[in-house]
Order: structure tokens, then C-alpha cells, then sequence
């Protein structure tokens, strides 16, 4: 094939645009595997600072900042199961109004609806954005939920100064009174949640601010057994309950002897 001058200069210049293009491709391919590099040992440092929570006691909680801790104390009271709310959805029936499709997820999970989304009174709330009243339909995404309180053990002064747990998902389950445990969660400075948290100083002010902490992590029991049964365990179960059987088989036995003879 026979090139002419500006030919082959036309053909050199899109060549050198390839490999202009493949540089620039190879240029953005590296930082991006630097910023993911970056990315993942930010994360990996993350969960390590996580796992490497300072063990807070109970008063060392209640007077600490807001944010992420692991705490070690008593479980010295629980109130009942209970569900708190951790989305909200609300659309308002105004065809006119464009308050449709909203909705916030709540980080804390909340023991009340937010005022202007509260429909449990059994009314509809009203819009915020058009006004018109009963129009805005709520739903509420729950979840179990339990509050416990924790007391210091280590100190015997302000024993009735008691820290706030709100345990909610799986961990709300099966909690057992009197036992020590670790639990690692996050740390919000709200208003007390009166007689219903449970009883204890520190919820019968419902306006003061103190310092609760709300956990889905899995409790640890520091002195909590694990009982394991086994096949030895199993055959004496069903031996005394053979001898059980029995006994009260020759009881009856005794009885209906008895009863024909009068």
C-alpha cells in the first residue's frame, strides 16, 4: 500500500492519540487501585480502633462523650420487651402536594415518634409541607427492644447513678439479671426516658440530660457458664423418670387396692 506525505502524518497522529488514550487509561487505572488501597486500609484501621475500644466503667460512661464505647458493669434492672422505631415512611393523601415517597432512617433507634410523624395517638398527623390536616399516612419500620440498666462494680459511692441500655434486635433477647457483661455500642446524650425505662434514679427525671447507650452487639457475660448437655445427662433424665413412673405406678396400684376393699 502506497502512503502519501499527509497520510502518513495523519496515520502518526491518530497513533500517538492511541497511545495518549492508552496512558490516560493506565494513569486513572493506578489511582484508582491507590484510592482503593487507601480506602480499604482506612476501613481496616477503622474496625481495628473499633475492636480496640477502651473498657469504660459504668461512671466513666455516664460521664463520657458522645460516640462509640464498650463498657463493663451489673445488670441491675430491665424493663419489659418493648419495640423502638428505626425508620420512619410517610406520604401525604394531598394529590396536590408533592410531600410523597418520604422517609429517614433513625440513628438512634427511637423509643417515640418524631412529633410532626407521630400518628399512635390514632390521627393522622399534618402535612408539613401543605398543611392540610389528618392527610399524612405514617408507617413505622420496628424493632424488639429491651432497656437495662447497668451499676458500677467497682465503686460503692453513687451506686444509685446507674448507666442506660437500650439493647434492640437479637441481643434484646435472653438477658439474665445479675450478671456482669461487656457491651459495646454507641453513646447519646438525649433526655430521660421517665418511669418507663424501667425504674432506677437515672430515668425518674425525664428532663435532665444523661448519657444512654444503645447496642445491637452481642453481650458478653464475663462469668456466665455455658451448661452443655450430654448423652449422660439424657439417660439419667429418662432413668428417674422410669423410677418416677414406676413409683407412681404402685401408689395407684395401692390405692385402688384399698378402695375395693371398702
Amino acid at each position: 500500500m502506497i502512503y502519501y506525505h499527509d497520510d502518513y502524518h495523519h496515520y502518526e497522529s491518530v497513533e500517538n492519540n492511541i497511545n495518549d488514550v492508552k496512558d490516560d487509561i493506565e494513569k486513572r487505572k493506578n489511582r484508582l487501585l491507590v484510592n482503593e488501597e487507601n480506602y480499604l486500609n482506612g476501613k481496616a484501621k477503622l474496625i481495628l480502633q473499633l475492636k480496640q475500644l477502651p473498657l469504660l466503667s459504668v461512671l466513666e460512661a455516664i460521664r463520657s462523650s458522645e460516640g462509640s464505647i464498650k463498657v463493663i458493669g451489673r445488670i441491675v434492672g430491665r424493663s419489659t420487651n418493648l419495640k423502638v422505631i428505626s425508620r420512619t415512611e410517610w406520604n401525604c393523601g394531598n394529590i396536590e402536594c408533592k410531600n410523597v415517597n418520604g422517609s429517614v432512617y433513625h440513628d438512634p433507634v427511637r423509643i417515640y415518634p418524631l412529633p410532626h410523624l407521630d400518628n399512635t395517638s390514632g390521627t393522622a398527623p399534618t402535612c408539613f409541607v401543605c398543611k392540610t390536616r389528618g392527610s399524612l399516612k405514617i408507617k413505622y419500620e420496628y424493632k424488639n427492644a429491651n432497656i437495662i440498666q447497668l451499676d458500677d462494680i467497682d465503686t460503692i459511692e453513687e451506686k444509685f447513678d446507674r448507666l442506660g441500655v437500650i439493647l434492640y434486635d437479637e441481643v434484646s433477647n435472653n438477658i439474665t439479671d445479675g450478671e456482669i457483661v461487656e457491651i459495646e455500642g454507641k453513646i447519646f446524650t438525649q433526655r430521660g426516658m421517665g418511669n418507663r425505662g424501667g425504674g432506677g434514679s437515672r430515668f425518674n427525671n425525664s428532663n435532665k440530660l444523661v448519657n444512654i447507650l444503645y447496642s445491637d452487639q452481642t453481650i458478653i457475660y464475663k462469668h456466665k457458664k455455658e451448661i452443655k448437655v450430654t448423652q449422660k445427662d439424657v439417660d439419667n433424665f429418662y432413668k428417674w423418670k422410669q423410677i418416677s413412673n414406676n413409683a407412681c405406678k404402685k401408689e395407684l396400684e395401692v390405692v385402688n387396692k384399698n378402695c375395693s376393699t371398702l
